[in-house]
């Protein structure tokens, strides 16, 4: 499950517990980005922070184990090439990509992407306000014939954005985040604006 997770929310958990529930996996790693192909951010938080917040998210789901993979490796964090890393480390297993129904939508301009389906089943749920996939689903097999399933979690409207905005205007994350991710952002003052904090 890879992402910028800047910062990681309560979504992101929940996202992983329901694929691993539905999939029945045995471990979900979760991977931080270096440096995401996606998105354009303003208020990003070190790589090395972002880390530690993931870590601190995922500490109380055993079968979760976070990894540094694409941040050691620097650089733009294309899926393709971690992909191919985790099926060599795991040749004999059948592995997932675990995403949001967006993802799915533009998937085919990523780089590589059949690249990523000879490595990955692709695992996709729903966002907020969009229970039904059966047309994203269409459309990717329509394109790549195959290598992709849902899990039906639906996501809830919680983003990174609205968590990173709070925290710059030194407002409190809680009920967005796990509430060791919301002390640590608060304690090391990630996205804070302090100048803003001053004239509130």
């Amino acid at each position: 499950y890879g992402g910028a997770f800047n910062p990681v929310h309560n979504e992101h958990v929940n996202i992983v517990r329901a694929a691993a529930e539905e999939l029945g996996l045995d471990k979900v790693i979760v991977i931080p980005s270096a440096v995401s192909p996606h998105k354009r951010m303003s208020l990003v938080a070190r790589g090395k922070d972002r880390l530690e917040a993931c870590r601190l998210a995922f500490a109380g789901l055993s079968f979760a184990e976070v990894s540094d993979y694409e941040l050691k490796r620097g650089g733009i964090s294309y899926s393709y090439i971690t992909c191919r890393h985790f099926k060599k480390l795991y040749p004999c297993d059948e592995l997932y990509f675990i995403m949001g129904a967006d993802m799915l939508r533009t998937f085919h301009l990523w780089r590589e992407p059949e690249e990523i389906l000879k490595c990955v089943t692709l695992a996709v749920c729903a966002r907020e306000n969009e229970r039904d996939l059966s047309a994203d689903l269409k459309e990717f097999n329509r394109r790549f014939k195959g290598g992709a399933v849902k899990f039906g979690y639906v996501g809830k409207p919680v983003s990174s954005t609205a968590v990173r905005t709070l925290a710059a205007l030194g407002e409190d994350t809680a009920g967005y985040v796990p509430d060791s991710v919301r002390l640590y952002i608060r304690n090391k003052k990630l996205y804070a604006i302090e100048d803003v904090w001053k004239v509130k």
